[in-house]
């Protein structure tokens, strides 16, 4: 009788899964941004991009926005240099040297209290001369329409901030690994129509694309309202919705991608800096390790456990009910991650890891909980 429950529960779980899954993916396809003419009028632009030790992406960045079917005459890109200690700055002057719209900014010290990120995202808005300000970060590249489709649609919507969600590339075995678990985990945190809805609490943004109006902008004071925030882009987002003002989360995948980790220690750290205020706590987060484990081991173990059970057998018994209803969820909780992986172009050998991608995203979890409660929490070489 056990075995049938579970087996019953683990089967509505797995549906509940693939459908949820495939609700998400869908909203997202429905958001997608297209691509518009280009026209000779636009508004002015800031493109501010903060850079520390970027020299293997801006030049691919920079190529990308200098692409752009924007008007020249009406758009500036500034790379807010944070501290580099490789090429990046030289790399970009050599593409001022031919390119007039590029400008290079220097962060300057890091006052008490700020990020790193955040001090020189403020440090080019109060800069900036565009009547709208797009945050970009180095690891992005911009198809040609990104900026003119980007700002025609946040006209047109009346938007104060529009973010987008790039296309991931994922070329290594550890983005592969892990990164199709970190986002099925967003999934599970975000719902874009509740973020894009004026009426309800929720708010999202991702940091590799923000685009705002500079009048609410500085309303809200910007960077400096949210200094003391690890996740600027998600905090940013939360300003503005705060003080009533329209947010849009949408996709780009057809206009803009991105590489964010093409290591393991990036990538580490970047599931471990921010995961515990992106989950919404330590509470949350710590229930997200016992979720994390179960979810990832009980397609595996639950039919064997089942299978073990001595049950009475007869041609309709309990037990082969149960062993079938807990295979099939299996199968289907398969299918699910299949639909997963095939929306980030990863192989479907990676099914057969995904157990152990799920307790690598649970250390993960544990390690941000603890750098969480001991300020030990690292990034881009800096301690916070």
């Amino acid at each position: 009788m056990i075995g049938l429950l579970l087996g019953t529960a683990w089967l509505c779980f797995a549906v509940a899964l693939l459908v949820l899954i495939r609700m998400r993916l869908r909203v997202l396809e429905e958001l997608e941004l297209t691509n518009v003419a280009q026209q000779e009028i636009a508004p002015r632009m800031s493109v501010i991009v903060p850079v520390r030790d970027e020299q293997s992406n801006i030049e691919t960045c920079l190529q990308g926005l200098l692409g752009q079917t924007y008007p020249m005459q009406t758009l500036e890109i500034m790379v807010v240099d944070d501290h580099s200690t490789d090429d990046t700055a030289a790399i970009v002057r050599k593409f001022m040297d031919t390119h007039s719209p590029i400008r290079l900014v220097e962060a300057g010290p890091l006052p008490e209290g700020w990020k790193g990120k955040s001090h020189a995202c403020w440090r080019g808005a109060g800069q900036a001369q565009g009547e709208w300000l797009c945050f970009m970060d180095a690891d992005v590249t911009a198809t040609p329409d990104l900026l003119l489709s980007a700002v025609r649609f946040a006209e047109a919507e009346n938007l104060d901030l529009l973010s987008l969600f790039p296309f991931q590339e994922m070329l290594g075995f550890w983005e592969r690994f892990i990164m199709p678990i970190a986002f099925l985990s967003l999934l599970f945190l975000m719902d874009p129509n509740r973020i894009n809805d004026p009426q309800a609490k929720d708010a999202l943004a991702i940091g590799h694309f923000i685009l705002v109006k500079r009048a609410a902008y500085d309303a809200t004071g910007g960077h400096q309202t949210i200094r003391f925030e690890m996740l600027d882009d998600v905090a940013l987002a939360r300003c503005f919705k705060e003080q009533g003002l329209r947010i849009h989360l949408g996709s780009g995948k057809k206009l803009v991608r991105t590489r964010m980790y093409s290591d393991l220690k990036a990538l580490w750290q970047g599931l471990t800096r921010g995961a515990t205020e992106l989950a919404g706590g330590v509470v949350v987060t710590s229930l997200s390790v016992f979720s994390s484990l179960l979810i990832g081991w009980l397609p595996v173990l639950l039919p064997c456990w089942v299978l073990q059970m001595n049950m009475e057998m007869n041609a309709l018994s309990s037990r082969g009910v149960a062993i079938g209803a807990t295979s099939l969820g299996s199968l289907i909780w398969f299918g699910a991650h299949t639909v997963m992986l095939r929306a980030h172009r990863i192989p479907l050998r990676y099914l057969l890891l995904l157990p152990l991608s799920y307790t690598a995203l649970a250390v993960a979890s544990v390690e941000s909980i603890w750098r969480y409660l001991t300020g030990r929490r690292q990034w881009k070489g800096r301690m916070y």
